[in-house]
């Protein structure tokens, strides 16, 4: 179960969330959205259709990474000498554990989450769902909304904090 830091960080983030979004107009349109660095289009809101890259720490649309591979694989560069689609840097040389670390210490709001997903799965790390709320914590504490959604998860399922419904992402 989560610490007492954690659970005194988890009320601040939810109560602080709600004084926030009390008067929000939920229905509201959207004005921004997050763009490819590659195309500029507006990524889509399918996380299956974005590929976070652990090199640079960018979230580039599946179009643009696959226009990269494919255009390597056309110029006969071997699967294991691709390059990342934005920095060029091999993708089969990246630790993503490692390189996850160092985007964190730059407090990249992506790399949190997807260090929470290996924290809970145990992939690459050693399995703690503790470790993987407090990433979740980490990336809501700068401003990273899908975090909210996986602490919300955490609360629905009872896991790295007590179950609580009323605190948790309803669907």
């Amino acid at each position: 179960m989560a610490t007492l830091e954690l659970k005194a960080r988890l009320d601040n983030l939810l109560s602080t969330a709600q004084k926030e979004t009390k008067d929000i107009d939920l229905f509201a349109p959207i004005t921004e959205k997050e763009e490819c660095p590659m195309c500029l289009i507006p990524l889509p809101y399918n996380e299956g259709e974005i590929m976070f890259h652990y090199c640079c720490g960018k979230r580039i649309c599946n179009g643009c990474s696959y226009k990269s591979m494919e255009t390597d694989k056309n110029n006969g560069v071997p699967t294991e000498e691709f390059k990342c689609a934005y920095c060029r840097r091999l993708i089969s040389k990246s630790n993503p554990t490692k390189e996850l670390k160092r985007l964190i210490k730059k407090n990249n709001t992506q790399a949190f989450i997807q260090m929470g997903v290996r924290y809970a799965a145990g992939n690459g790390v050693f399995q703690s769902n503790t470790k993987a709320l407090e990433m979740f914590i980490n990336s809501a504490e700068l401003g990273n909304a899908p975090s909210y959604f996986k602490i919300g998860q955490a609360y629905k399922e009872g896991i790295g904090v007590e179950q609580d419904e009323s605190k948790s992402s309803k669907k």
